[in-house]
């Protein structure tokens, strides 16, 4: 990174100031995570998600709990028909062991990850606006900043503390 320039940012977007003496660093790929992104290692910014919406659900025995919906940032892409750019942000909504209160007094609060598109079955989905009836092979869902963490048995993770020791 340029050490004349520094990235500055808003709340809402990131505007990174680029040099042009020093070569750009290498792209990452379209899917990987922004976090493994080299740019992001250097820097101390923390891509975030909101919490934006409650949702009440019942699972198979009848038993209600709470979802909370979460939202990425802004990205633009590309239609695919008029090839037009457009601005769009992910949702996708995180099950909690939460009551009605607890989950309510969370709405605007941010946590570190993203929200990421996810390869899935294909399924049939209405489009609101038109009422067209398309087939989906895809889901978004919530990846936090250290998925690591999550992914690991509890076993080895009792390993590593002791290890550590």
């Amino acid at each position: 990174m340029c050490k004349k320039y520094t990235p500055h940012y808003t709340i809402e977007f990131l505007v990174v100031c680029v040099c042009l003496q020093e070569p750009p660093l290498e792209e990452a790929p379209y899917e990987t995570l922004p976090w493994n992104n080299p740019w992001h290692k250097q820097s101390n910014i923390k891509i975030m998600v909101k919490i934006i919406a409650v949702k009440k659900s019942a699972n198979k025995e009848g038993k209600e709990f709470f979802s909370l919906k979460v939202q990425g940032g802004v990205e633009a892409i590309q239609s695919q028909q008029t090839g037009k750019i457009y601005l769009t942000v992910r949702n996708c909504y995180v099950s909690t062991t939460f009551d009605e209160a607890t989950a309510e007094a969370l709405i605007g609060t941010e946590l570190p990850g993203i929200v990421k598109r996810v390869e899935s079955e294909p399924y049939e989905y209405t489009v609101k606006g038109t009422g067209e009836v398309i087939m989906l092979s895809h889901r978004y869902e919530y990846t936090p900043e250290n998925e690591q963490e999550y992914s690991a048995p509890k076993e080895q993770k009792h390993e590593a503390f002791l290890a550590e020791l």
